[in-house]
């Protein structure tokens, strides 16, 4: 049972994997590939607390630099923004989440060893 499960997460990965490069309409373009929670609804949207919650998910089946792309994403937001708002749309930048960005930054880390990119997100 438990086997069928990781088959189909590592087979939902690609459904739920998006890409926004430049602004467009109500979403703020993000410079690399992310996963959103529903490839329907919530389509194109990077959420800030979910994204610590798949990040967990990225690093132990292997995706670690996936999950750096994401953490990437979220870092671009602030420097433009001054604020991680709690998705990638407009009208979310005067709306944040609880703050994960630290605990990304160390999850990401902690799986990779790289420094350079920690220092990067300092």
């Amino acid at each position: 049972m438990y086997s069928k499960s990781l088959q189909y997460i590592e087979r939902f990965w690609k459904k739920i994997t998006f890409r926004v490069p430049k602004d467009s309409g109500i979403r703020i373009g993000l410079p690399n590939p992310f996963i959103s929670p529903s490839a329907e609804r919530f389509a194109y949207d990077q959420f800030y607390w979910d994204s610590y919650f798949t990040i967990l998910g990225l690093v132990v089946s292997g995706r670690a630099e996936f999950a750096k792309g994401m953490v990437e994403n979220l870092a671009y937001e602030f420097d433009r923004f001054g604020i991680i708002p709690s998705r990638n749309r407009f009208y979310s930048v005067g709306v944040s989440q609880i703050p994960f960005f630290s605990s990304m930054v160390c999850e990401v880390f902690h799986h990779t060893g790289d420094k350079k990119w920690l220092k990067k997100m300092a």
